[in-house]
């Protein structure tokens, strides 16, 4: 924190370079075990999981998502894909605005089913432009819960594929009452934690000699969304093209070719791959 102030309240940082940690410090009463709240850091932790099952073939990301109340042959929403949902082009009226009152703040907070009203929605996604919503990964999540299974199912599966070949050990994944992760903003996990999921991506997809995630999963997260005018890929912020955000933060000293998760609040993890950093 600065000596006079403003208050910046950053609990923790940690730099990895080259798969290595070369730097980290933490405030007060924070440490290297202690889980900070994810908020939308978790949609790329979706993301990931998504390619976990890619790689298995378990499913398409560019096919149709098959949602159980979208089916009928006249629904326009038969043809979302998972891809539309992760890069936030699937027109959902949700929104993000975050005032409590928003429909997408009442399905966080007050629906049973998160899923469920995030697919209760009516929209339609010809020509739908971007819109950053948590809907879209609440939908993800429930694709998830069909495929894996429930809680306890989840947290298994979670383990085995993603969290324990990284030496994710202090993550916790927050489900709604329907046994839906909230995968759309309520993981936690420590700084170290989230600093071994960047570096998966940084490494594409890959730990030591084991593949992770499908390759070129990487870049398909940190591929531009068209019409995404912040600079978004899939589960991730892009410094990659021509977007206005893009161009921005590259003009603030962003390396060239890195993208970011990003949570409200300050969350971070940023991943530059020609620098072999995180």
């Amino acid at each position: 924190e600065p000596a006079r102030g403003p208050a910046q309240n950053i609990a923790a940082i940690v730099i990895v370079h080259d798969g290595r940690i070369i730097a980290e410090r933490y405030a007060d009463g924070f440490g290297p075990e202690t889980p900070l709240h994810s908020w939308s850091v978790a949609k790329s932790l979706t993301h990931a999981l998504f390619g976990v099952l890619a790689r298995d073939q378990r499913l398409d990301v560019n096919s149709p998502a098959r949602v159980p109340a979208w089916l009928a042959a006249d629904d326009p929403r038969a043809s979302v894909t998972p891809d539309m949902l992760l890069r936030q082009v699937a027109g959902h009226p949700f929104g993000d605005e975050n005032s409590g009152f928003d429909r997408a703040s009442q399905m966080l907070f007050l629906a049973r089913d998160t899923a469920g009203e995030a697919e209760s929605a009516r929209f339609t996604p010809q020509g739908a432009r971007w819109s950053y919503s948590d809907a879209n990964y609440q939908i993800l999540s429930g694709i998830l819960r069909r495929e894996i299974g429930g809680p306890e199912a989840f947290r298994d599966f979670a383990t085995r594929e993603l969290f324990a070949p990284l030496g994710m050990r202090d993550v916790t994944i927050e489900f709604d009452a329907a046994g839906t992760p909230m995968g759309a903003g309520l993981v936690w996990a420590s700084a170290r934690d989230w600093a071994r999921l960047g570096w998966l991506y940084a490494n594409d997809g890959t730990i030591g000699q084991r593949r992770i995630l499908p390759e070129g999963w990487s870049e398909h997260a940190r591929a531009p969304t068209p019409g995404a005018a912040f600079g978004y890929g899939a589960g991730f912020w892009t410094n990659v093209g021509d977007s206005a955000g893009a161009r921005r933060r590259r003009a603030w000293g962003a390396p060239e070719g890195s993208f970011f998760a990003n949570g409200n609040f300050g969350q971070t993890i940023l991943i530059a791959p020609r620098e072999r950093l995180v």
